[in-house]
């Protein structure tokens, strides 16, 4: 996805549910505390030139922060039709 100038102030938290509605990542202390908007970034390591697989707060990342970053959300794990990941099976389980 191409976002153009993006504004600095939008979390990435908001971008993902608002603009892409993909709900599955929640704001819950909105510190980065509680892990409930934790998703995957992966991008390249400027040193050694490696990927590198990172969990971020989405609370507390800028959208601006990620360009060029492959976001991994809940939604991009698993699906009803395609069948869930063990750690959404695992969430639904325990709620």
């Amino acid at each position: 996805v191409i976002v153009t100038n993006p504004s600095p102030s939008v979390r990435l938290l908001d971008w993902l549910r608002d603009t892409r509605g993909l709900t599955g990542t929640h704001q819950g202390c909105g510190e980065g505390g509680c892990g409930i908007c934790t998703v995957t970034l992966t991008r390249k390591d400027a040193a050694s030139g490696e990927l590198e697989v990172l969990p971020v707060n989405s609370c507390l990342r800028r959208l601006c922060a990620v360009d060029g970053c492959h976001v991994l959300t809940s939604e991009g794990i698993g699906s009803e039709r395609n069948g869930f990941h063990a750690v959404q099976s695992a969430i639904a389980a325990g709620n």
